[in-house]
């Protein structure tokens, strides 16, 4: 009987030796799967063992390992559009124009994943897989679409380093050689290779992503005065590529006199840049909280001056 205790109090030890062995060698992340909304966010995992490493990230649509930044863990670029790996404290950022991902280890004991949000139209799944020895761990990732923004209102106004110019560029070239002693006439159009140009442009990373469509409309500036901005019905594209189109004073025939002989004449357009500051405030469709994005719209365009010099 006193053999059978003494053995049976050893095989207890082993398994308790085991067993503590094991929960040392063990990843067991707090979370293995986990749910973001399409606005993104930031999730805390949680660790039991200090000794563990990302070894990839792959995207589970199409099971391809996702390429990346790597910094060290004072924000220092180590390298640039490689396998996402982190052997110790660090960061890793994968970012499109449309979704992303950084995932920070910056204790020993958790790792931080923060999303951006998603405007794509499909979910965004991907896996980070973690090592501890000869244990393996998975966590995975599910982000939905964003379900957009509705428009509330963009308010412009005139900030310190906005303004309103004018200036004056080089537009159509006449020449001529009348050989007739009659008088000749000439009609032409002054704005015929004119154009109207805008743009809007912003620093925010989530400025133009949100759109569904690339053909929302929104209200423009008609008229800057006394530092004021006013609009009217006019609207353009909410883009941040360059819009351009024919001039509002296209198809305004003039004529002029033809002397005799050779002569020639340049049409001279006065152009006016403006750039103001908008505030745009959008309605998130989901949860009904606004989102507020700042930034400039720029125009270039004629102002339906001109003049005719003659060379």
């Amino acid at each position: 009987m006193k053999q059978f205790t003494h053995l049976l109090f050893a095989l207890l030890l082993i398994s308790f030796f085991s067993c503590s062995k094991d929960d040392l060698t063990s990843t067991d992340p707090s979370s293995t799967s986990i749910d973001f909304e399409g606005e993104g966010g930031v999730k805390n995992i949680s660790f039991t063992n200090k000794d563990w490493k990302i070894t990839k990230v792959v995207n589970q649509d199409n099971n391809q390992t996702i390429f990346g930044n790597i910094y060290s863990f004072d924000g220092n670029l180590i390298q640039e559009n490689k396998i996402l790996e982190l052997d110790s404290f660090g960061s890793l950022e994968a970012i499109w124009s449309d979704k992303g991902f950084i995932i920070k280890h910056e204790t020993e004991t958790s790792v931080v994943i923060q999303l951006k949000e998603n405007f794509t139209n499909k979910n965004f799944h991907f896996i980070i897989f973690l090592e501890s020895g000869n244990d393996t761990k998975e966590i995975a990732i599910n982000q939905k679409p964003s379900q957009g923004y509705t428009i509330k209102n963009i308010k412009y106004t005139i900030e310190n380093n906005d303004n309103d110019s004018i200036f004056v560029e080089k537009g159509s070239t006449h020449s001529f050689n009348i050989n007739s002693t009659t008088q000749q006439g000439f009609s032409f159009d002054p704005f015929i290779n004119s154009f109207e140009l805008s743009q809007f442009k912003s620093n925010s990373e989530s400025a133009f992503p949100w759109k569904l469509t690339d053909s929302i409309s929104i209200e423009i500036p008609a008229q800057i005065i006394d530092n004021k901005v006013f609009t009217n019905d006019a609207t353009s594209f909410y883009s941040n590529s360059l819009i351009q189109k024919h001039s509002k004073f296209k198809g305004q025939i003039t004529e002029v006199a033809i002397p005799q002989g050779q002569s020639k004449f340049i049409v001279e357009l006065e152009y006016r840049k403006r750039q103001v500051s908008y505030i745009l405030h959008l309605v998130n469709n989901r949860t009904n909280e606004d989102k507020i994005i700042t930034g400039k719209w720029i125009e270039t365009a004629p102002t339906g001056n001109y003049k005719i010099e003659w060379q």
